[in-house]
């Protein structure tokens, strides 16, 4: 059985999609004005709700932008979280890097 997509769903699949790099240079930009910080960290700089942190944050480890730094307890919720920094001090932000779409292998 097929389903039939609705025009709209598809619309927005392809807003969501076209804003993914915009959010990807937000998200690095908070953790180079952070220095290290772990998604909570970054989810209350930039104001957003931590699920939009977390892929943006994986994609730009894949992207190999961004690294742990350490792991540890977060001081608000308890839990053991993961630190990252930017790895690189080479300005990404000039370049389409981080405006290119990530591939997994």
């Amino acid at each position: 059985m097929r389903i039939k997509q609705r025009s709209t769903a598809i619309q927005s699949y392809h807003d969501i999609i076209d804003s993914l790099p915009d959010r990807r240079m937000r998200v690095y930009k908070a953790l180079l004005e952070l220095k290290t910080a772990c998604n909570l960290d970054v989810s209350e700089r930039l104001n957003l709700p931590i699920n939009r942190i977390t892929p943006r944050m994986n994609e730009l480890v894949g992207l190999g932008i961004v690294t742990e730094d350490h792991r540890g307890l977060c001081g608000r919720t308890g839990k053991r979280v993961i630190y990252w920094k930017v790895e690189k001090n080479e300005n990404y932000e000039q370049s389409n890097f981080l405006r290119s779409p990530v591939i997994y292998d």
